[in-house]
């Protein structure tokens, strides 16, 4: 009957694989009871069977973090694919090219080699592994695997499977990207990570022109040294119309590039652009705004740039806010003025996070903000850096419009104590919230605050915590019987 019982488990999970995280822990959970309770039933009635529904067990079943726990793993379950995570074990070369020697390889689907002191030879020993056929991630970033390792890399016929390959921080120059752009090998890519390297226009525009990233739905450029003329190539693009997630930030995009990208005919299915800490200014923000191709756009982030009121403004009054989730502003000098006009945009109502930090933005615009019906679903908002005072401060601890905050960043700015009073002792804003600022505030603060709401209890022998915790709920019962 147990035998019973737990085979049916194993068949009503291969009936429906989700592969979600709660979907392979139950799987896997119960291969390795099984395999502990009943090896003999395990090796010769599950396996099999398991062996018949490979071809659903798409995904990695479990991520390993020891070639031991791959081996191990491999051994009882050689039907399925794993996640090896490798990161910061400053493996070296030499423990790279031992690597490629394990024959457990084959079951990888993920394979995770971040900053392990990883250089040519290890990486032209991993280019050349057999073993790597199934791999569909490799993560190498933060490697000096230099212009030598990225192009065996890309040339390598035994990586041909990939579908994200990040490459962050590893010294790829120029001529990588043209071999990129020039690789029969990569076709199936979907996701490439080159940030923080060392690529100029050059690089960027081989990538732009490449019918090899056709299926590209992630180009990650950020921390290089590409221009506005990089930007224009990407924006007529005809390979890159599959492109979701375009990253780009801290580059030297002016206000050309960012203009030629809002007008792409090419870019319509981005949802995603990132151009923080770049060059843009009113111009291009406007551009942006008044976008005819980026109505897609879920992710906007313009921050640290020079975009100002006007631009701000533009933006406020664009149907783009329509379908946005994220908006990141912060850096700009859009004042309470930029402030007051998106707290009053009828298009912020999808939004669910703002970041304003380091914007200027003073009391008026946490007034506009605190008595907006137009942020009701925002679970992020960040004010850090700004000019907010007490006022402010408490117009947005009272502020019923903001309750489904989950994130709030009020740090830096030049709130007192009742400002942070009022936070803590917030009906509003949830507990990890009214938390979180629970040390600007003395103990002798709340238990004045506790007398105002006629609070008897003796509270000198009870934490901050438990008093702020019992002005909320007198707070929450007068406002009860309101």
């Amino acid at each position: 009957m147990i035998e019973d019982t737990t085979f049916a488990r194993l068949r009503e999970l291969l009936s429906n694989p989700l592969q979600d995280e709660e979907w392979n822990k139950k799987f896997y959970s119960l291969l390795r009871a099984k395999f502990k309770e009943e090896k003999d039933v395990y090796e010769e009635l599950w396996i099999p069977y398991c062996e018949g529904h490979k071809k659903t067990l798409e995904q990695a079943i479990k991520m390993v973090r020891s070639i031991e726990e791959l081996e191990e793993w491999s051994k009882m379950v050689p039907f399925a694919f794993f996640y090896l995570h490798l990161d910061f074990h400053s493996i070296g070369n030499e423990g790279c090219i031992a690597l490629t020697k394990v024959s457990a390889l084959k079951n990888l689907r993920r394979l995770h080699l971040c900053d392990n002191s990883i250089g040519v030879e290890g990486c032209i020993a991993l280019a050349n592994s057999e073993s790597l056929n199934d791999l569909q991630i490799l993560n190498l970033s933060q490697n000096e695997i230099g212009e030598e390792g990225c192009i065996a890399l890309i040339n390598s016929n035994n990586l041909s499977n990939l579908r994200i390959l990040e490459l962050s921080g590893c010294s790829i120059y120029d001529e990588c990207c043209v071999a990129f752009a020039n690789s029969e090998a990569l076709h199936n890519l979907r996701k490439i990570d080159l940030s923080c390297n060392n690529i100029y226009d050059e690089g960027c525009i081989a990538l732009a022109q490449s019918p090899v990233l056709i299926n590209l739905q992630k180009l990650s450029l950020s921390f290089n040294n590409i221009s506005s003329k990089g930007c224009i190539v990407i924006s007529k693009s005809l390979y890159l119309r599959n492109l979701q997630e375009l990253h780009l930030c801290d580059n030297q995009i002016d206000d050309g590039g960012c203009i030629a990208l809002a007008n792409s005919e090419t870019l319509s299915n981005l949802q995603a652009l990132h151009l923080c800490d770049n060059q843009i200014g009113d111009k291009g923000c406007i551009e942006i705004a008044n976008s005819k191709v980026l109505r897609n756009l879920q992710i906007l982030n313009l921050c640290t740039n020079e975009v100002g009121v006007k631009g701000c403004i533009t933006l406020a009054n664009s149907e783009l806010l329509r379908a946005l989730r994220e908006l990141d502003l912060g850096g700009n000098k859009i004042g309470d003025e930029g402030c007051i006009a998106l707290a009053n945009s009828k298009y912020l109502i999808n939004l669910q996070a703002l970041y304003m930090n380091g914007c200027e933005i003073g009391n008026e615009g946490c007034f506009a903000l605190s008595s907006s019906v137009y942020i009701n679903n925002l679970r992020e908002l960040d004010l850090d850096g700004n000019k907010i005072g007490d006022e402010g401060c408490i117009a947005l601890a009272n502020s019923e419009n903001l309750n489904s905050l989950q994130e709030f960043d009020l740090a830096q700015n030049e709130i007192g104590v009742k400002g942070y009073l009022a936070l803590v002792c917030s009906i509003t804003l949830i507990k990890k919230i009214r938390r979180k600022y629970i040390h600007k505030v003395k103990k002798d603060n709340l238990i004045e605050k506790a007398r105002e709401y006629k609070i008897e209890e003796e509270l000198n022998n009870l934490e901050k915590e438990e008093i702020a915790e019992l002005i909320w709920k007198v707070r929450k019962e007068q406002e009860r019987l309101l």
